[in-house]
């Protein structure tokens, strides 16, 4: 009865030794076949179509792009590479489709470069949180304290929300007046701001009380100017949250960063499209 115990023992011995090195082997086999973390989650929730999901790009790769706005796709590509993904065209000025293309930077921050035609436009570097938006096109910044100068190429010294001999301007230059009441929505996550200062050569005006910019990484090379504003919403805010609200009429300008071989980068007021007013006034 012993001996066959102590055979029992030795047997359950073997077969626990057998399943240990089945299971090591088993964990192994794991590690060595498992595929390379895949890159980018977060910006899967914008993409269209993953095209490289594994690549990486060195973050001074950026700095070769700055100043190159007009250039071809083709030549961009060259320096970057084939990006992560592509994002959805969105329409934001009339008569034009802008087309997007994400690249994963080694800092696992994002950099989404923009196309109209093949014409490269501008980019924006978003981080992997939605709480951790950056936009970082070109803001003339001489001072944290100082408010944001936006460079335009024509600029007239009337603008909305301005109040001259006791009555307020409803419109100026590159404007679109609304009836509308409510809140202003964002059409994607961006941010907010409340302190900026327009300026051409002849002209230097500091924004009304009841105006806005709105930037967003998502769309490279634009900027929104929305006036009329009872209450603002200052700070991040992520798509379809109130960028503000109005009680009557609403004043919405669209400006494009332009760059031509001759002239130093400048904005400049263009149409917003039908399809990009009526994100704002709902955004889905």
């Amino acid at each position: 009865m012993k001996h066959r115990l102590n055979l029992s023992k030795l047997r359950s011995g073997k077969i626990t030794g057998v399943s240990l090195v089945l299971a090591v082997l088993g964990s192994i086999l794991v590690i060595l076949n498992r595929q390379p973390p895949k890159i980018a989650s977060k910006i899967e929730g914008f993409c269209q179509q993953i095209i490289q999901p594994n690549a990486k790009i060195e973050n001074t790769k950026v700095n070769q792009i700055q100043g190159k706005e007009g250039a071809t796709r083709e030549s961009i590509r060259q320096i970057l590479g084939t990006p992560y993904c592509t994002l959805p065209k969105i329409s934001l000025r009339s008569g034009a489709i802008t087309e997007r293309e994400a690249y994963s930077l080694e800092d696992d921050s994002y950099l989404i470069v923009a196309y109209e035609g093949n014409q490269y436009l501008g980019y924006g570097i978003e981080a992997d949180s939605s709480t951790q938006l950056s936009w970082l096109f070109r803001w003339d910044r001489t001072s944290k304290n100082q408010a944001k100068e936006i460079a335009i190429r024509e600029l007239w010294e009337i603008q909305a929300g301005e109040t001259i001999a006791g009555y307020r301007i409803a419109g100026g230059l590159g404007d679109v007046s609304i009836e509308f009441k409510g809140s202003i929505l964002a059409p994607m996550q961006g941010l907010v701001t409340g302190d900026f200062v327009l300026v051409s050569d002849n002209n230097l005006i500091k924004n009304p009380t009841d105006c806005v910019i709105f930037s967003s990484s998502q769309m490279p090379a634009y900027l929104l100017k929305s006036c009329g504003l009872s209450d603002r919403n200052l700070g991040r805010v992520q798509q379809g949250n109130p960028i503000g609200k109005t009680g009557g009429y609403l004043h919405l300008s669209l400006l494009n960063y332009r760059k031509t071989d001759t002239q130093a980068g400048q904005w400049i007021y263009v149409s917003p499209s039908s399809k990009f007013l009526e994100r704002l006034l709902k955004a889905s």
